[in-house]
C-alpha cells in the first residue's frame, strides 16, 4: 500500500473542506472536466451520512442493476472508475 506524507500546509488546505471543493475542485473540474479519486472522496465525505452509504453501497454493485456485489471493497471499485473523463458510469444511474 502506498504511504501518502502529508505537510502542516497540506492540512491547513483541506481543514475547510467545502472551500477547497467550491475553490479549488469546482474550476479544476470546470476547466478539465476530470477529477482525481482523492477529489472525488473529499465530494463523498463532504456529504451527508446517507449520501455516503448510498455511494458506498452503489460504488461496490459496480453499476450492476440486478445488485449483486461485483466489487470486494471500496478501493477497488472506485479503482475500476475512469477518472480521466467525466464521471459518467455512475451519474446516469443515481439520480433517485
Amino acid at each position: 500500500m502506498a504511504t501518502i506524507s502529508a505537510t502542516e500546509e497540506d492540512f491547513a488546505r483541506y481543514y475547510d473542506l467545502e472551500s477547497y471543493l467550491f475553490e479549488e475542485v469546482s474550476p479544476r473540474f470546470q476547466e478539465t472536466k476530470t477529477i482525481s479519486k482523492f477529489d472525488f472522496f473529499c465530494i463523498v465525505i463532504w456529504k451527508a451520512n446517507r449520501a455516503k452509504t448510498k455511494i458506498a453501497h452503489r460504488l461496490l454493485l459496480g453499476g450492476n442493476e440486478k445488485g449483486k456485489i461485483k466489487f470486494k471493497d471500496l478501493d477497488t471499485a472506485v479503482s475500476a472508475l475512469s477518472f480521466h473523463r467525466p464521471l459518467q458510469w455512475p451519474a446516469k444511474r443515481w439520480n433517485n
